[in-house]
């Protein structure tokens, strides 16, 4: 690996003539979550879509893109029957990746996804290939990267929010105060079925 690209908890080796970056933007209620990219082309950089799609429309047959997503909107993939367990300090791999066609992914492209759970922290891995199949060759280069992918744990509750790295009690406590803090700015505008749903969902307000 010709250098090592680490943030949020979440480091990789990248192989020579790689691109890659570690990220996350916040705006209002939205939050993108530590969001990593790489790419064999610098297109990659500076696109803060968490898939890529600007990327995406313009990769060649040769090229291919590496995402990974720890986002807070992600707790009930947990439950997901594939989801992947990885321990701390273990080695990552595509093996099990499933090719199901990714929304957005062009005739003659192809994409390998997983869902993996290390610790409490819930990851969406996708990689898009310019080419369907993809070749073997970089393929295995994808799969050498992938393999040195390391996640730190989660750290203790103090410090910024901004800060921290997101757990499944982090997703669902940070998606339930978004929601409470949009039913307070919306609620005067409320239906009757609109109020009766809410309490459902919060019975006490």
């Amino acid at each position: 690996m010709s250098k090592t690209v680490s943030g949020f908890g979440i480091t990789i080796g990248l192989l020579s003539g790689w691109y890659g970056e570690i990220y996350r933007t916040v705006d209002g209620f939205a939050d993108s979550g530590p969001v990593l990219h790489v790419a064999n082309t610098p297109l990659v950089l500076g696109d803060r879509d968490g898939y890529v799609p600007v990327t995406r429309r313009n990769m060649r047959p040769e090229d291919a893109i590496l995402c990974l997503l720890n986002l807070p909107s992600l707790p009930s993939i947990v439950t997901a029957k594939d989801v992947e367990r990885v321990g701390l300090g273990s080695e990552w791999s595509l093996k099990g990746a499933t090719d199901i066609p990714f929304h957005g992914v062009g005739m003659g492209r192809s994409s390998l996804r997983k869902a993996l759970l290390v610790g409490e922290r819930v990851f969406d891995l996708i990689v898009f290939f310019g080419s369907d199949p993809p070749s073997a060759e970089q393929l295995s280069r994808v799969e050498m990267m992938v393999n040195t992918i390391r996640i730190a744990a989660a750290p203790d509750r103090s410090g910024d929010r901004i800060e921290q790295f997101f757990t499944i009690a982090d997703a669902i406590r940070i998606n339930e105060e978004a929601r409470r803090a949009i039913w307070d700015r919306d609620m005067q505008y409320a239906t009757p079925a609109d109020i009766a749903a809410h309490e459902a969902v919060f019975p006490n307000g």
